[in-house]
């Protein structure tokens, strides 16, 4: 997995808040989502500090190879952002269930990401974290929100 780009921008836009059935116990959470196709892979990831209308927002583009080596990916995105940041204590939501639950239990969900996963392990236990899985409900306002906004990159970055 051999990450090209990472770019990071700053933007306000409404505050939404999270859906009732998400529990974010830190005051910074960050969304994240890989995707795969054709050996490449993209990731982005979405961070809001509590009570900032303040988005931050990075994404990547790399080699891979699966979409759960993606989702991956977009963790590792994650760690390396908090640790740029100098964030300490954080929710990483994602909706890969395999890779929560995975990361969760300590547990590499494929031997082909063993090297990345040990990473991505040693590096989470720097942080004070929670990684949640949320099903992702297009219906739900914070969803529309977000993915409208990340049209709005995408086609600002011309991805």
């Amino acid at each position: 997995m051999t990450p090209k780009d990472c770019q990071h921008s700053r933007m306000e836009l409404p505050q939404a808040e999270p859906p009732l059935s998400l529990s974010i116990p830190t005051e910074s959470v960050i969304i994240v989502d890989g995707s795969y196709a054709n050996g490449l892979y993209g990731c982005a990831l979405v961070a809001q500090t509590r009570g900032s209308s303040d988005w931050v927002w990075c994404s990547t583009v790399g080699t891979c190879s699966n979409a759960l080596a993606a989702e991956l990916e977009a963790i590792w995105s994650v760690e390396l952002w908090a640790v740029d940041q100098q964030v300490n204590k954080l929710s990483i939501v994602s909706d890969s269930k395999i890779l929560v639950q995975a990361l969760n239990q300590k547990k590499c969900p494929d031997w082909h990401l063993f090297a990345t996963f040990s990473s991505v392990l040693c590096l989470l236990s720097s942080f004070v974290f929670v990684i949640s899985c949320l099903l992702r409900d297009v219906s739900s306002p914070m969803w529309t929100s977000l993915l409208m906004s990340l049209v709005t990159l995408i086609t600002f970055l011309k991805l």
